[in-house]
């Protein structure tokens, strides 16, 4: 691990925490990437003078006697540390924040990410050792706070955002509002370490946007960052790009929920790219409602040569209610054009969903199988999880589900939370194992049901007979 902290600034400390299990030693090679989000955060934090120790425990788990040792070795005591954590891996949080009180008694403690942002109060009440907890984004709170430990000023109920004890009672601080202009935040920073990391994996990675349009009921990114789509410009991701020295970097990627949701910005980004000579491989994510021609001509022209699309279901039925706002159609439509010009789909998929039965969910796995079985579009599918934020979340009483579970150490895509009277959690198992194993020996159907769906495999199999590449075809 480097460090590269100054002893005249006053330090802080950002760990991402991780679920230490018998998948963790994977991650790395299925999620090759930094912690984009405290990596942005403590460029501003830098910014304003504070020199910035990231932990990343994903990609260097650490036992906690080696935790321990890490923390010792630091220069001097933090002024603050900061714990990032998702669903699955609070309950690590918790005892990383233990860990480091025991540590460092004199040091407040602040929770951030998706998870503490909707369970703040619960979060609180079972994690003594957390002193604070951010609501949604961190940079301006996170600078405010500090500010806040070293000169008293601004007070604590003023910090927008911010819930804190005080004494036996835990005190939420009004919402704060979205960074607006996100082309006053700094470049991130990666050292050269974790450079090294990316060039052997998947290259340069960024965050240019924030915010979703969407209305996903089973995702919580429009409750975490709001319903605006907000920006980088073309001219910030290009210079950043250059900051980062390109030439270095066999191929980069942006890692926003939709890169494409503006056209002007990126044919701006594009020309970009062609004036500059920046002539890398690429990818990104997109939505199948707005690819299209022009848009697949923008990305293929410029080196793009992965494009990841959100199918969840092969059923139109199931894709209406849980407010996607796709057809199959439109997602067939896209899957052609990304193909015939060179560049893989990437296609997520979710088993079980409030509304799915036990017919709809064998169609999304004919899809999602038979399209991974192409060779030219990739596959992934996960188990509906009712993440705290999402719509599914905030309406289990709207919906028929059965919850069997609150233990966040299994919110972990794979493992079935609820049920409905349509499907059992065995069901649910079964699904997941037919995708992941089954279908990869040629097992044609789920065998959920005795349905043949054969109209449907037609489809299907005609789908997958034209998403031959253009050079495929030219040269057949």
């Amino acid at each position: 691990m480097e460090v590269s902290v100054m002893n005249t600034k006053p330090l802080v400390v950002l760990i991402q925490a991780c679920k230490h299990s018998v998948i963790t030693d994977k991650y790395s090679e299925r999620y090759p990437y930094p912690p984009v989000g405290l990596i942005y955060l403590s460029n501003m934090l830098t910014l304003n003078g504070y020199a910035v120790e990231i932990i990343d425990l994903y990609l260097a788990p650490l036992s906690r006697a080696e935790f321990i040792d890490t923390l010792r070795a630091l220069p001097q005591s933090p002024l603050l540390i900061g714990i990032s954590s998702y669903t699955d891996s609070i309950q690590e949080a918790y005892k990383i924040a233990e860990v480091a009180k025991e540590t460092f008694t004199e040091t407040p403690i602040i929770f951030g990410g998706a998870h503490v942002s909707f369970m703040y109060c619960e979060s609180m009440e079972e994690c003594p050792a957390m002193d604070y907890c951010c609501r949604g984004e961190g940079e301006a709170l996170m600078v405010e706070l500090l500010e806040h430990l070293r000169f008293g000023f601004p007070q604590r109920p003023d910090i927008l955002g911010l819930v804190y004890r005080d004494g036996e009672m835990v005190m939420v601080n009004p919402q704060r509002g979205f960074v607006e202009n996100m082309d006053i935040l700094p470049f991130p920073y990666y050292t050269e370490l974790m450079k090294s990391g990316m060039q052997k994996q998947e290259g340069l990675v960024f965050v240019s946007s924030r915010g979703c349009p969407g209305g996903c009921i089973f995702c919580a990114s429009r409750a975490l960052s709001g319903s605006k789509y907000r920006f980088h410009s073309a001219e910030w991701i290009i210079s950043m790009l250059y900051y980062h020295d390109q030439t270095t970097l066999n191929i980069f990627g942006a890692l926003d929920d939709s890169f494409t949701v503006n056209r002007s910005r990126l044919k701006k980004f594009v020309a970009y790219l062609e004036q500059l000579n920046i002539h890398k491989p690429w990818s990104c994510k997109s939505r199948v409602d707005v690819i299209d021609e022009e848009l697949t001509e923008l990305l293929r022209s410029s080196h793009c040569k992965s494009v990841h699309i959100g199918v969840e279901s092969g059923d139109d039925e199931v894709l209406r209610t849980v407010e996607k706002h796709i057809t199959l159609k439109q997602v067939f439509n896209a899957i052609r054009l990304l193909t015939s010009n060179n560049m893989r789909a990437e296609c997520s998929f979710i088993l079980g969903h409030p509304t799915d039965t036990l017919e709809s969910m064998e169609r999304t796995l004919i899809l999602a199988a038979k399209l991974d079985q192409s060779g030219v579009v990739l596959s992934v599918a996960g188990i509906c999880t009712p993440f705290p934020g999402t719509k599914i979340w905030n309406r289990i009483d709207e919906y028929p589900l059965k919850m069997h579970s609150y233990n966040w150490r299994i919110y972990d895509l794979s493992t079935p939370i609820f049920t409905t009277d349509n499907f059992s959690q065995d069901d649910l198992r079964r699904a997941y194992f037919y995708f992941h194993y089954q279908c990869k020996t040629g097992q044609e159907l789920p065998g959920l049901t005795d349905c043949k769906h054969t109209e449907y495999i037609q489809q299907v199999d005609e789908l997958v007979r034209s998403i031959q590449p253009k050079s495929q075809k030219e040269g057949a």
